[in-house]
């Protein structure tokens, strides 16, 4: 999936990516904390299809 990216392009995806690997952090404590097991079922979701989000960047930037 690599791509010539414009300079600006790159700099937004790497802005991307650093905000959601910040919001995964999150993500984890939160889940760590979480006691009701559908919202343990919910942020784990959501942690796998970040992780896909973050792969996917990474691969554009290149």
């Amino acid at each position: 999936m690599k791509q010539n990216l414009a300079a600006h392009e790159a700099l937004e995806l790497h802005e991307v990516l650093s905000l959601k690997t910040l919001y995964m952090q999150k993500e984890i404590a939160y889940l760590d904390m979480a006691q009701d097991p559908d919202l343990k079922d919910l942020i784990k979701t959501g942690l796998i299809e970040g992780r896909q989000m973050i792969t996917e960047l990474q691969q554009a930037i290149g």
